[in-house]
This record gives C-alpha cells, structure tokens and sequence, in this order.
C-alpha cells in the first residue's frame, strides 16, 4: 500500500461479518430452529409478566439488523460497534445462563465461541480506529 492510498478495514469487516453471520444463525435457531416460535414464546413472556426474558428474545431476533447497522457505522465511530456488540453478548450470556436447562450443550459451547469471536471483534475495530 503506498503513503497516499486509505487504510483498508478488511479485517474489520470480516471479524465483524463473521459476528453478525452468527447472530442471524442465532436468530434463525430462537426464531425456527429451536422447535419453538420465538415470536410467539416472547408474547407469551411478555403477556405473563417476564419482560427480561420476552426483551432478550426480542433482542436475539432483532441483533443481526442492529449488528449489521453498527458494522456499517464503524465507518465512522467504533462506539456503535462496541455498544451492540456489548449488549448483544451480555443478553445472549444472561439467557443462557438463565435458562440453561433449556440450552443444549452444542448451543453453549457455540455460545463461547461466539463470545470469544465478538470481543475480538470488538478490540479489531478499535485498533483500526485508533490507527486512522
């Protein structure tokens, strides 16, 4: 890359994609794949009183699009990134400890993968920030 050409944020890109590919792959799963309605279980929650886990049902099925926006916006701040990111692993956490009886072992142990994949992309889109 010559002095005058921009910075490329291709492992940004990727890392992230690679974040949000899982998070659409966990939204498929809460919202068809586990067997259950994911839409319809949260309005069951909701309608009997357990707002925490109808959100965080609401959150699984809505994180790709917000991961997706928040990739996007990394363009211009990697705050967006670090905030959804943030969030997104804190409610996956929170419910699958929560619920962990209902959670299979494959889902968790892809769970700390997942984690491990979003803090790295977490400190990838800070360092590419920090260097621009």
């Amino acid at each position: 890359m010559s002095a005058g050409a921009p910075p490329t944020r291709l492992p940004g890109h990727l890392v992230g994609g690679a974040v949000v590919a899982v998070a659409a792959a966990a939204s498929w799963y809460v919202a068809r794949g586990a067997g259950v309605d994911g839409v319809g279980l949260a309005r069951f929650l909701l309608d009997h009183g357990a707002v925490p886990y109808a959100a965080g049902l609401g959150w699984v099925l809505a994180a790709p699009g917000v991961l997706g926006v928040a990739l996007l916006a990394r363009r211009w701040s990697p705050w967006p990134w670090v905030v959804a990111v943030t969030v997104h692993l804190a409610v996956l956490l929170a419910l699958a400890l929560r619920l962990r009886h209902l959670v299979p072992d494959v889902v968790g142990a892809t769970l700390g993968a997942h984690t491990v994949l979003g803090l790295a992309s977490v400190a990838v889109v800070v360092a590419e920030r920090s260097r621009t």
